[in-house]
């Protein structure tokens, strides 16, 4: 793997090893809720999701008290060309302040600063009613009058904006950064031009649109002590709020974008999520999975959920 990588399977081990280099970046704190439908989801800057730390933060449905994902991280592995593992592997190590994930780009040496990280620790949100807002705006006259915060420091791809709302620069992003409609087809992100945050494989504008970029190159591996891969991951979510849609109504969608960014290729590379389910109590879950539709599942043991979980508490 030199560029993008698309695969999605499952990796299954935690190895030890100490990493071979390190910067001095905080461990990832940013995070905000995708809440666009029937969940209401944390997506935080850094591998891990639906997790706060302490608690679950996958609602379903709104309102309720009904969480059914406690946690879930991103797991990478890949060999190089000596035959040695790189792994990343984020788990619960929010809770104690453990990460294998820093938030921001690398540089072309998959290199990383201390400054670069907390400029990046950030998700950045935009809701359709936003997007809807710009788009009549440009329409009108083919003016932006009434600029919106959420779209003109949306991360696209060379946006001029950027660097004067958060004062630090875009990377020169050669594979793309957040993704956006090019409204006149230049390959740059300006929304005084009538570009606009947007999913690329989707038609219809969703309710809510995150994006968030991240490394494993800021840090020592304190989740799973494996020597860095030195890539960088693009995490975008979104949802649709489709109520004459129960199956949409209840999805959320998330696409990683990784970029391996060392001065070595990275070979065997192997993508996984891994999830702790709370399908109500979580002493009877199980778990399935279905190749042919590239998908894995929780259920129940039996038709009773237990009622009485060792901890008191039913997800």
């Amino acid at each position: 793997m030199k560029k993008q990588l698309t695969s999605l399977s499952l990796l299954v081990c935690l190895i030890s090893g100490m990493p071979i280099f390190s910067q001095d970046c905080p461990v990832p704190a940013a995070g905000t809720y995708l809440n666009g439908n029937n969940i209401r989801a944390l997506i935080r800057c850094g591998g891990s999701l639906f997790f706060d730390g302490n608690d679950a933060q996958f609602q379903v449905p709104v309102p309720g008290p009904t969480h059914t994902i406690f946690a879930q991280g991103l797991w990478l592995g890949a060999v190089d060309p000596a035959g040695n593992l790189k792994l990343a592997a984020q788990t619960y190590g929010l809770n104690s302040g453990r990460s294998d994930f820093y938030p921001g780009p690398l540089d072309e040496e998959g290199g990383t600063t201390a400054e670069n990280c907390r400029n990046w620790d950030r998700v950045w949100s935009v809701g359709r009613y936003q997007i809807e807002a710009h788009l009549q705006d440009f329409a009108d006259n083919g003016l932006i009058d009434n600029p919106i915060p959420e779209i003109m420091g949306w991360p696209g791809k060379g946006n001029p904006h950027f660097a004067g709302i958060y004062g630090f620069g875009l990377p020169p992003a050669e594979e793309g950064l957040a993704p956006f409609f090019d409204q006149n087809g230049d390959g740059v992100y300006d929304p005084m031009a009538g570009d606009y945050p947007m999913i690329k494989q989707s038609a219809v504008l969703p309710e809510q649109i995150t994006w968030s970029i991240f490394n494993d190159a800021g840090g020592i591996h304190t989740q799973s002590q494996g020597n860095p891969l030195q890539v960088e991951v693009h995490l975008t979510t979104w949802a649709f709020n489709c109520s004459d849609n129960p199956q949409l109504n209840n999805t959320i969608f998330t696409s990683y974008k990784v970029i391996n960014r060392g001065i070595e290729p990275l070979d065997s590379m192997q993508l996984a999520l891994w999830t702790d389910f709370d399908l109500g109590c979580h002493t009877d879950d199980f778990f399935g999975s279905a190749p042919e539709l590239n998908s894995f599942f929780v259920y129940n043991q039996d038709n009773e959920d237990d009622l009485n979980c060792p901890s008191g508490v039913n997800g």
